[in-house]
């Protein structure tokens, strides 16, 4: 899975942050907790992709994971 971000003037910081980054549908990522589904706040607009074998896509490395929850806390 690729989460997505719609990358405009109001995404937030913390989800453009994820945007990219491409897992496991199983990886623990995803499931957390904290759970990183979208959406993941109030007009939340971002997306989880599914990726297969013939996208071409690379897996995003577990040290390349952003470092900020991209749910936010009154979500």
């Amino acid at each position: 899975m690729q989460y997505s971000a719609i990358l405009d003037d109001r995404v937030r910081e913390n989800h453009a942050a994820w945007d990219g980054v491409t897992r496991p549908v199983d990886d623990p990522v995803w499931l957390g907790p904290p759970d990183r589904r979208p959406p993941n706040s109030w007009n939340c607009r971002c997306v989880l992709l599914p990726v297969t074998a013939g996208d071409d896509e690379e897996l995003t490395d577990p040290d390349d994971i952003p470092d900020v929850e991209v749910a936010d806390e009154t979500f």
